[in-house]
Protein backbone atom coordinates (compact mmCIF):
# COMPACT_ATOMS: atom_id res chain seq x y z
CA UNK A 1 0.00 0.00 0.00
CA UNK A 2 1.10 3.57 -0.64
CA UNK A 3 1.48 6.26 1.98
CA UNK A 4 2.09 9.97 1.64
CA UNK A 5 3.41 12.48 4.13
CA UNK A 6 3.73 16.26 3.96
CA UNK A 7 6.19 18.02 6.23
CA UNK A 8 6.58 14.90 8.37
CA UNK A 9 2.83 14.39 8.96
CA UNK A 10 0.92 11.54 7.35
CA UNK A 11 -1.62 12.66 4.76
CA UNK A 12 -5.27 12.23 5.73
CA UNK A 13 -5.97 10.35 2.49
CA UNK A 14 -3.71 9.00 -0.23
CA UNK A 15 -4.65 6.91 -3.26
CA UNK A 16 -3.19 5.96 -6.60
CA UNK A 17 -4.87 7.74 -9.51
CA UNK A 18 -2.59 6.24 -12.20
CA UNK A 19 0.59 4.18 -12.48
CA UNK A 20 2.65 7.31 -11.86
CA UNK A 21 0.48 9.55 -9.67
CA UNK A 22 -0.72 9.53 -6.08
CA UNK A 23 -3.45 11.88 -4.92
CA UNK A 24 -3.18 12.91 -1.28
CA UNK A 25 -4.93 15.28 1.11
CA UNK A 26 -2.47 16.77 3.60
CA UNK A 27 -3.39 17.77 7.10
CA UNK A 28 -3.92 21.44 7.85
CA UNK A 29 -0.58 23.14 8.22
CA UNK A 30 1.53 26.24 8.44
CA UNK A 31 4.60 27.51 6.68
CA UNK A 32 6.55 27.25 3.48
CA UNK A 33 8.68 24.67 1.71
CA UNK A 34 7.40 21.37 3.13
CA UNK A 35 8.71 18.14 1.66
CA UNK A 36 6.40 15.47 0.25
CA UNK A 37 7.30 11.81 0.79
CA UNK A 38 5.48 8.97 -0.97
CA UNK A 39 6.30 5.43 0.10
CA UNK A 40 5.36 2.05 -1.30
CA UNK A 41 6.38 -0.99 0.73
CA UNK A 42 10.02 -0.25 1.66
CA UNK A 43 10.69 2.29 -1.12
CA UNK A 44 10.25 6.04 -0.66
CA UNK A 45 10.49 9.06 -2.92
CA UNK A 46 10.91 12.61 -1.64
CA UNK A 47 10.30 15.98 -3.26
CA UNK A 48 11.95 18.67 -1.14
CA UNK A 49 10.24 22.03 -0.59
CA UNK A 50 7.27 21.09 -2.76
CA UNK A 51 4.36 22.42 -0.72
CA UNK A 52 3.56 25.67 1.04
CA UNK A 53 0.41 26.59 2.92
CA UNK A 54 -1.40 29.86 2.26
CA UNK A 55 -0.59 32.64 4.69
CA UNK A 56 -3.03 33.20 7.52
CA UNK A 57 -4.87 36.49 7.90
CA UNK A 58 -7.43 38.06 10.20
CA UNK A 59 -10.82 38.62 8.54
CA UNK A 60 -12.81 40.13 11.42
CA UNK A 61 -12.59 41.01 15.10
CA UNK A 62 -15.61 41.11 17.38
CA UNK A 63 -15.54 42.44 20.88
CA UNK A 64 -18.10 43.22 23.47
CA UNK A 65 -18.18 46.68 24.98
CA UNK A 66 -14.93 46.87 26.93
CA UNK A 67 -15.60 48.03 30.43
CA UNK A 68 -13.21 48.07 33.36
CA UNK A 69 -13.43 44.30 33.87
CA UNK A 70 -10.48 42.31 32.57
CA UNK A 71 -12.53 39.31 31.50
CA UNK A 72 -13.91 40.79 28.26
CA UNK A 73 -13.72 38.27 25.42
CA UNK A 74 -12.55 39.28 21.94
CA UNK A 75 -13.30 36.91 19.08
CA UNK A 76 -10.84 36.90 16.18
CA UNK A 77 -11.94 35.31 12.91
CA UNK A 78 -9.49 34.39 10.19
CA UNK A 79 -8.52 32.24 7.27
CA UNK A 80 -5.74 29.64 7.15
CA UNK A 81 -5.19 29.75 10.91
CA UNK A 82 -4.62 25.97 10.86
CA UNK A 83 -5.96 25.64 14.38
CA UNK A 84 -4.88 22.36 15.90
CA UNK A 85 -4.26 21.11 19.43
CA UNK A 86 -0.55 21.00 18.53
CA UNK A 87 -0.36 24.76 18.00
CA UNK A 88 -1.80 27.03 20.69
CA UNK A 89 -2.69 30.54 19.51
CA UNK A 90 -1.54 33.76 21.11
CA UNK A 91 -2.99 37.18 20.36
CA UNK A 92 -2.02 40.83 20.61
CA UNK A 93 -4.29 43.83 20.31
CA UNK A 94 -2.61 47.09 19.57
CA UNK A 95 0.74 46.01 21.22
CA UNK A 96 -0.98 44.53 24.27
CA UNK A 97 -0.93 40.76 24.67
CA UNK A 98 -4.20 38.99 25.42
CA UNK A 99 -4.16 37.42 28.87
CA UNK A 100 -5.49 34.13 27.44
CA UNK A 101 -6.25 32.70 23.98
CA UNK A 102 -7.91 29.44 22.88
CA UNK A 103 -9.24 27.86 19.71
CA UNK A 104 -13.01 28.02 19.19
CA UNK A 105 -12.60 26.41 15.74
CA UNK A 106 -9.82 26.07 13.15
CA UNK A 107 -10.57 29.63 12.01
CA UNK A 108 -11.66 31.35 15.25
CA UNK A 109 -9.70 32.32 18.35
CA UNK A 110 -11.30 33.47 21.61
CA UNK A 111 -9.13 35.88 23.59
CA UNK A 112 -9.36 37.42 27.02
CA UNK A 113 -8.70 41.14 26.68
CA UNK A 114 -6.04 42.79 28.78
CA UNK A 115 -7.15 45.77 30.83
CA UNK A 116 -4.95 48.02 28.68
CA UNK A 117 -7.63 48.00 25.96
CA UNK A 118 -10.24 49.73 28.10
CA UNK A 119 -11.45 52.89 26.40
CA UNK A 120 -9.62 52.11 23.13
CA UNK A 121 -12.00 52.36 20.18
CA UNK A 122 -9.73 51.13 17.39
CA UNK A 123 -6.83 48.70 17.59
CA UNK A 124 -4.94 46.25 15.41
CA UNK A 125 -5.23 42.51 15.99
CA UNK A 126 -2.61 39.82 15.40
CA UNK A 127 -2.82 36.09 16.05
CA UNK A 128 0.31 33.94 16.18
CA UNK A 129 0.17 30.18 15.61
CA UNK A 130 3.50 28.36 15.75
CA UNK A 131 5.69 31.05 14.14
CA UNK A 132 3.07 32.24 11.65
CA UNK A 133 1.53 35.66 12.35
CA UNK A 134 -1.84 36.74 10.96
CA UNK A 135 -3.02 40.33 11.22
Amino acid sequence: SQRAAVGGSAALVSEWVSDVAVLCRPRTGLGLGHSIVVSVATLAGTLEGALSFDAAYVTAVFRTNLVTASDTIITVFGTNFAGTPLHSPTARFGGTAATASAWASDSTVLCQAATGLNGVDTFSAAVTVARSVAS
